[in-house]
């Protein structure tokens, strides 16, 4: 079986050098500086024209730290830069996080990828699908699903789950990915079963909200939270020693500000959403989303990536 040798990590999510990964230079790695160089005019050039407040950027080859450099600022409004030790919102990210964490019970024989859901979570028994919806009453009709929900769907986002639905009056409060409220993994994910699937199990491609079920799934099979099972299993084996869910009071300082635009050539804005501002510092902090709910550092993310091309 073929390995990747090079592993480009150009997440615009980051780094920090404690415990670093081993370094080399371009040239003992058979790169060219120059070429490299191209990453570093390029990035800079999207944070000075106002597309970006900030970037990292990150080469391995065979395990070693090619080439690294970070861009732009960590607040704007400060002008803080954002140096190599920057904690980011990780997003979707999480979700291999998760991933491997339900793969490693699978191995252990905890369970298998044709199990049912409601096997681990009873309210998934009996799911329902969309058929259709008035569009102008929005009332919606549903069936019975042919076939339940498996581990292998959830993995595979052929779940029929969404991170949205085609109505909003399902009176059924999902959080897109992170919470200030005492929200639970447990009750939301209850929540998820009740809503109906936008298509059989099995029958298409969804991306939505199927890892933070497989999150659920992995907490009861294992008997821990979900950021316990990560830390214990995942974060500090692979030493990612600035990956959580909920920072420590003497890491708030590095998370990165949160920006957005409203249009496409307009300015940076601090994003007005304050959950997703400000979920990793404050908030009931209850609330462990498998699907978006990380953060961490480039470098911490670089341990885990390699983790996977070593096999």
């Amino acid at each position: 079986m073929l390995r990747p040798s090079l592993a480009l990590f150009f997440l615009l999510c980051t780094c920090v050098l404690a415990a670093q990964l081993p370094r080399t230079t371009p040239e003992q790695a058979g790169f060219s500086p120059e070429r490299l160089a191209r990453l570093d005019g390029w990035l800079q050039g999207l944070v000075d024209d106002g597309i970006i407040p900030n970037a990292q950027a990150m080469i391995l080859r065979r395990g070693e730290v090619v080439y690294q450099n970070s861009f732009g600022y960590a607040d704007l409004e400060s002008r803080k830069p954002a140096g190599p030790d920057a904690i980011y919102r990780i997003a979707s990210q999480t979700k291999a996080l998760v991933t491997v964490g339900l793969m490693m019970e699978y191995e252990r024989g905890k369970l298998l990828l044709e199990d049912p859901v409601e096997k681990f979570i009873p309210a998934f028994a009996g799911v329902r699908v969309l058929k259709e919806q008035d569009g102008e009453t929005g009332e919606y009709f549903t069936e019975k699903a042919k076939r339940s929900i498996t581990i292998r769907d959830l993995l595979a986002h052929t779940s029929g789950i969404s991170y949205g639905l085609p109505i909003d009056e399902t009176g059924l409060e999902v959080p897109f990915f992170a919470s200030l409220e005492a929200d639970r993994l447990e009750d939301v994910v209850d929540r998820i079963a009740e809503r109906p699937l936008l298509h059989h199990p099995g029958e298409g491609f969804t991306y939505g909200l199927s890892t933070d079920v497989a999150g659920r799934v992995l907490e009861i099979i294992s008997g821990q939270r979900l950021d316990e099972y990560l830390r214990a299993h995942i974060f500090e084996p692979l030493k990612m020693r600035d990956s959580y869910f909920y920072l420590p009071a003497g890491k708030h300082d590095r998370l990165v500000s949160l920006y957005s635009k409203s249009t496409a050539d307009g300015p940076l804005t601090l994003h007005e959403n304050a959950t997703y501002r400000d979920f990793a510092l404050r908030g009931a902090q209850t609330y462990f989303s498998g699907g978006a709910g990380s953060v961490g550092t480039i470098e911490d993310y670089a341990r885990f990536c390699q983790m996977l091309l070593n096999g």
